[in-house]
């Protein structure tokens, strides 16, 4: 300070002077330990801080910088006070970095740092966009390959659809109409499916709409294929037999949004298996006819080996050779199994592979459990498989009751027909 504090009016200091200390005192001096004081700092005090004269100083830390006028006023030992007082106005100057042109200056940096990000993001977004324009042209791309592929696969399927020369028709669950169907199905006599084709020109009921109905139920309840046989009359009036098969087409979540039907002309087959029907019962008719007359063979044979026998009891000792002699070879006989070798070939030529079937499913079957499996197959009664197997009808009885356990017939089921089945 150029001139002492009394004389100055403002103070000017330096944000490094931490610490501020005023003293002062009272122009009278009559009493001065009983003079009163009171001050304050406008900026920091909100009101007057009494005082008296054994402390006549004021003291102050860590001013902010910014400006304050520091008063002090004081009183005589009578206690009447000098209202004006005296004041000093204070300067604190801040540091440099807090003055009003750094704050300006902060100011234009963190412009310019947002101006940078403002258009390092605008880069980054056109960058990310045009990239993303990019992945937009490459999928673009993909997809349109991909449907041309589908168009093109629709097409082929389309084409082999069409070429079927049998009907081929999609029904769609929800909507109850035909999604995709080729010319047989909407050409073909018989067919008459206006509740699935949905056809304009046809306004009737059809006439196998229950069988429809019947079918689709079944494939929703079951989601499963199903398969059915119904019989339609041709152009000449003549009857052809087809196989409609329906197979269900599901979403992700197993239920069936469409049903895929086919029909299969199968009257040929109809037709061979009907010639191969009776074929087979001709030659079975046949071969029970030759097991029969084996029976009767070998029945004939027994009551002639028991003749012959009672004719040996009866007959000298003397003439019994030559009757030993005939009865040895028909014991041989009515105990040989030529005939059943020959009645083998015959009964494999008629039902081929039932012995190869019969002892897959039961490894553990006997060579006599599985002959009279044979005979029973032909419809023999026990008392003509007991001849032809050389063995009492209670035997054959027993033998039957045993192949029920060995076969694991279900109770209640016929021993004859689960043996036809096989």
């Amino acid at each position: 300070m150029k001139t002492h504090i009394s004389e100055t009016s403002e103070l000017s200091l330096s944000y490094k002077d931490a610490f501020i200390a005023f003293e002062f005192s009272a122009l009278s001096f009559i009493v001065p330990q009983k003079n009163k004081y009171a001050y304050m700092m406008e900026g920091v005090d909100k009101e007057w801080i009494a005082t008296d004269a054994s402390r006549r100083f004021a003291n102050y830390t860590q001013l902010q910088p910014g400006k304050y006028i520091f008063r002090v006023k004081g009183s005589n030992h009578d206690g009447v006070w000098n209202t004006s007082g005296t004041s000093i106005k204070i300067s604190i100057a801040p540091p440099l970095w807090k003055t009003w042109w750094a704050y300006v200056t902060y100011l234009i940096i963190v412009l310019i740092i947002a101006r940078e990000i403002f258009h390092l993001r605008v880069r980054q977004m056109r960058k990310r966009t045009r990239e993303l324009e990019q992945l937009v042209k490459l999928r673009t791309a993909e997809i349109m390959s991909h449907k041309e592929q589908l168009k093109q696969q629709f097409q082929f399927l389309h084409t082999v659809i069409e070429s079927l020369s049998q009907p081929f028709y999609v029904i769609d669950i929800a909507t109850d109409e035909i999604s995709l169907a080729n010319t047989a199905a909407r050409t073909i006599k018989g067919l008459n499916l206006s509740i699935e084709l949905r056809t304009d020109s046809d306004k009737d009921e059809p006439q196998d709409d229950l069988e429809y109905r019947k079918i689709l139920g079944e494939v929703q309840n079951t989601n499963r294929p199903v398969m059915t046989e119904i019989e339609r009359m041709d152009d000449s009036g003549n009857p052809r037999n087809y196989q409609i098969n329906a197979y269900p087409v599901m979403d992700d979540h197993g239920k069936v949004i469409q049903v895929i039907k086919y029909w299969l002309d199968i009257t040929e087959r109809k037709e061979l298996e009907f010639t191969l029907k009776r074929s087979l019962q001709k030659r079975n008719k046949e071969l029970t006819s030759k097991a029969m007359r084996m029976a009767k063979d070998k029945e004939v044979l027994i009551a002639i080996v028991r003749d012959v026998q009672e004719l040996f009891q009866r007959c000298q000792q003397e003439d019994r050779a030559p009757i030993r002699s005939i009865l040895k070879k028909l014991n041989k006989q009515v105990s040989s199994e030529n005939e059943w070798d020959e009645f083998e070939l015959w009964f494999q030529e008629v039902h081929k592979e039932f012995f190869t079937r019969l002892k897959q499913k039961h490894p553990g079957l006997l060579s006599r459990e599985m002959k009279i499996c044979a005979f029973l197959k032909l419809n023999l009664t026990t008392k003509e498989i007991a001849n032809l197997t050389n063995l009492t009808v209670k035997t054959i009885e027993v033998y039957r009751s045993n192949l029920r356990k060995t076969l694991n017939v279900p109770p209640g089921e016929n021993l004859l027909k689960f043996i036809n089945n096989i």
